[in-house]
């Protein structure tokens, strides 16, 4: 499962005297999703920014090599090229909708579909168990969503046991990584999709999950 890459944001508030608040978020799986907050006070962008410009993140190699490489960022061209191609380039697929908000929806779609059809695979595997495990699996389910999908990113939550253990090293395999959790006897894993995440890959992800799901079973 590809992992796309985080961005940070750089928000002006007007109220009065300047305030600078930074946020690291997905900006762009966020900004394509209709509004659904209650209204809130006028705010005014004063500068947003990608990971890709600061310094210290954009390159692991030692400054005389990123120069070299044509990474220095005092002349931004070669970073510049890319982020002007990203938010305003238009879709490979020839949609009207830019690049970024056609890479963020796609990303979003998949995420959602993946985690529908995980769903479906719980609650499947939870049919065919025996009495006494569905019993259980009633009180305490072996998988079910953290967080509603929204974005690119899918949270599962699964038993902070055995059965949660195994179901967790079984999508370990495909990418998931653990994740926090306020849920006390919960773990959480996280599963993130890109704009070219593909079919095989989510199904290498469902099927994964299938297989974790009926060891956990078995080991019950």
């Amino acid at each position: 499962m590809r992992v796309s890459v985080g961005v940070g944001v750089g928000v002006g508030v007007g109220v009065g005297v300047g305030v600078g608040v930074g946020v690291g978020v997905r900006y762009t799986n966020a900004f394509h999703l209709p509004c659904r907050a209650a209204p809130c006070p006028p705010v005014s962008l004063h500068a947003l920014s990608s990971d890709a410009v600061q310094t210290r993140r954009f390159s692991p190699l030692p400054h005389h090599r990123r120069k070299r490489a044509g990474h220095e960022l005092s002349k931004m061209r070669f970073v510049s090229a890319q982020i002007h191609r990203f938010l305003q380039g238009p879709a490979p697929t020839g949609s009207a909708a830019p690049l970024w908000r056609s890479s963020a929806v796609r990303a979003n779609s998949t995420a959602k579909e993946m985690s529908r059809r995980m769903v479906a695979a719980a609650e499947a595997n939870n049919g065919s168990a025996g009495q006494v495990t569905r019993d259980r699996v009633a009180e305490d389910p072996v998988l079910r969503l953290q967080h509603p999908v929204e974005t690119n990113q899918v949270f599962l939550s699964l038993p902070a046991d055995s059965r949660g253990d195994i179901v967790a090293e079984a999508l370990h395999r495909v990418g998931a990584v653990g994740w926090e959790t306020d849920e006390d006897e919960r773990q959480c894993l996280r599963l993130v999709t890109a704009f070219d995440t593909s079919d095989e890959e989510v199904d290498a992800a469902v099927d994964a999950l299938r297989q974790g799901l009926a060891a956990a079973f078995h080991h019950v």
